[in-house]
Parts: C-alpha cells; sequence; structure tokens
C-alpha cells in the first residue's frame, strides 16, 4: 500500500503593546502505512512472507516570542513534540511500541549594520525521522550482487546546528557566508555488510554522533547585463562514532566542494547556462570516496515574448562522475 500522511496546525498570533510579536500553536502530524512484502535468501528456500504494519501520530505545541529594536531583531521559540510510535508485524508477533517525548529549542539574532549589511546568528534543533524505505524490512535487489534491506528498529535523529551567517552586498556582487556546526545525535547511517554467499547487504542503522563544522561561501556576480557569475565554495570536517553489529561507523574527513554556474543572455529570450561542480576526495562510514567532477549545459529559447519556450540540457556531458568507493578496511 502506498503510505498515507495527515498534517493539521492551528495558529494564534498576537501583537504586543510593545511591538512585540506572540505565536503559538499546535500541530498534528500523522503517517501509516501497510507494508506487505516477500523474500527469500536463496533459490532453494520457500518464500518468506511478513507483513509490517507502521502508524505514527506526533502532536506538537509551540510558543514563540519576537521583536525588533532599532537595527536589532531577535525571535525565540520552543517546541514540544510528543511523538506515538506503532509498528507490528503480526507473522511473527513482534511489535515494536514507542513513546518519546523531544524538546526543540530555537533562537535567531539578526543585526542591520546598513541596508547593505547583516550578520544573523541562530541555534535551532528538530528531528528527522527515517522514511519508510529506510524502515521497510523488505529485500530490494539492486543487482546480482547488491541488495537492500530497511531496518525498522531505526530512531529519529536530532539535529543540534548553530550558525552564523554574514551577508554584504554590492552594486555588481554579493558576498553570502555561513559559519556552522551541526551536531547530530543517532545520526541515520547506510551500514554494508557481507553475507555468506559473498553478496553485498546495504541497510540503515543510528549512529552514535555526527558532528560537522563548515564554511559556505557563495558570490554571486552580474559581471554585465548578458553575463553573470556564481560561484558556491564549501568547506567541511564531519566526524562520526558508532558502531553496528560490530561495524565501525567511525569516520573522520575533510571535504572540498566547489560549484560554478555560468549564466548568458546573449538575446532577449536566450539563455545558455553552464553548471560545474566538483567533490574532493572524502570519507564516510565504512568507505573512502575519489573526488567527483562533472559539468552540465542547458539552453533555454523563449518564442512569442517567451509565452512559449523550448529547453535543451545535457547532464555530465564529459561523463566524468562517478560513486567510486573503496573500503577503509582496504
Amino acid at each position: 500500500e502506498s503510505p498515507q500522511f495527515a498534517r493539521l496546525e492551528l495558529d494564534y498570533t498576537k501583537t504586543l503593546p510593545n511591538e512585540g510579536t506572540l505565536k503559538a500553536g499546535l500541530g498534528f502530524f500523522s503517517r501509516w502505512n501497510k507494508m506487505d512484502y516477500t523474500f527469500n535468501t536463496t533459490q532453494n528456500r520457500t518464500p518468506f512472507r511478513s507483513i509490517l504494519k507502521h502508524n505514527e501520530y506526533i502532536l506538537s505545541p509551540f510558543l514563540s516570542y519576537s521583536a525588533q529594536e532599532g537595527q536589532l531583531y531577535y525571535k525565540i521559540g520552543l517546541q514540544a513534540d510528543y511523538d506515538i510510535n506503532r509498528r507490528n508485524n503480526p507473522f511473527i508477533d513482534q511489535k515494536r511500541n514507542t513513546d518519546l517525548f523531544y524538546l526543540y529549542p530555537s533562537l535567531s539574532v539578526k543585526y542591520n549594520f546598513s541596508d547593505y549589511q547583516e550578520i544573523d546568528f541562530r541555534f535551532t534543533r528538530n528531528a528527522t525521522r527515517p522514511d519508510y524505505p529506510q524502515l521497510t524490512p523488505s529485500v530490494t535487489y539492486i543487482d546480482r550482487q547488491i541488495f537492500e534491506q530497511g531496518n525498522p528498529k531505526l530512531k529519529p535523529e536530532i539535529t543540534n546546528r548553530v550558525e552564523i551567517n554574514h551577508s554584504y552586498s554590492g552594486k555588481q556582487a554579493q558576498i553570502n557566508s555561513t559559519l556552522y556546526f551541526n551536531a547530530i545525535e543517532k545520526f541515520i547511517s547506510p551500514v554494508y555488510s557481507i553475507s555468506s554467499d559473498d553478496k553485498l547487504l546495504l541497510s540503515y542503522t543510528n549512529g552514535s554522533m555526527l558532528n560537522k563544522v563548515g564554511l559556505d561561501v557563495e558570490i554571486p556576480m552580474e559581471l554585465t547585463p548578458w553575463l553573470a557569475l556564481n560561484p558556491v565554495f564549501s568547506l567541511s570536517h564531519t566526524h562520526t562514532t558508532g558502531t553496528h553489529e560490530g561495524i565501525s561507523l567511525r569516520s573522520d574527513a575533510f571535504c572540498l566542494t566547489n560549484d560554478w554556474e555560468l549564466t548568458l543572455t546573449p538575446l532577449k529570450y536566450t539563455e545558455i547556462q553552464a553548471y560545474f561542480s566538483y567533490r574532493s576526495p572524502t570519507k564516510v562510514p565504512q568507505f573512502k570516496l575519489k573526488e567527483d567532477y562533472y559539468l552540465d549545459l542547458s539552453l533555454r529559447q523563449g518564442f512569442l515574448k517567451d509565452r512559449l519556450q523550448i529547453s535543451f540540457s545535457v547532464t555530465d556531458i564529459f561523463d566524468t562522475s562517478e560513486w567510486d568507493s573503496r573500503s577503509l578496511k582496504g
């Protein structure tokens, strides 16, 4: 069956005498699915059939206050989640029921130095819940050597993020930079193992902690009325910890990414765009990745005063991008 979702939110906003704004509300989110799956581990065994029923209900009251004093704007908030999770496999009489409570504080402070420059500090805490492909215990055969199986025991990962954003706007260029630190509790990670018949099994598990510090810089430039350039640079360091059935999820690596977007508009309704992306060698749990890069090209032509448009694009024009990984044990 296809997964079903429902969402409802009630908000109340009041402007206080000091011109501050108080906002309160109550959110409700639900998802449910019945996953009927059949698989066998070898060709000589009878296929095994099972059913996983999943129901989740989340009640989320929240409260926030925001105000502006001169060039300073700030907002503080708090959200609470009461998460009711029911997972049931009636074929083997296996149930996994959890009732969890989470608190998500948030803080944002922004200061405008001028009409062209501002700085922003933010702290947020939120949850990312596993999706159904990560939860479904059915086996999906990717090819003759690789198959994938979800993990119904996955827990949500909790992300604590601190960031400082700075932006400057000039006549022909802007500079947007973000310095951030992420601490992700129970991060969801792919995990790979080798079966007894030398097949590669991809599954998912919760690691212990993922810490990531990084700097993102974007410099969009309008060089001429018909030429625009947008380079983006990102440098980060990631450290992960955890184990899964004796498999280490530890990794410690830097990563540099660099994206360049060039846009040409030689005619009024003609746009030519080139996009180049580069990622340096890095490491993830269990694997080290080689560098990756590619170039995309696209053309858009408008007719009848741009009411009719024709687009043409080529992805990875030189066929250079590939996911090349090696085991950290090798």
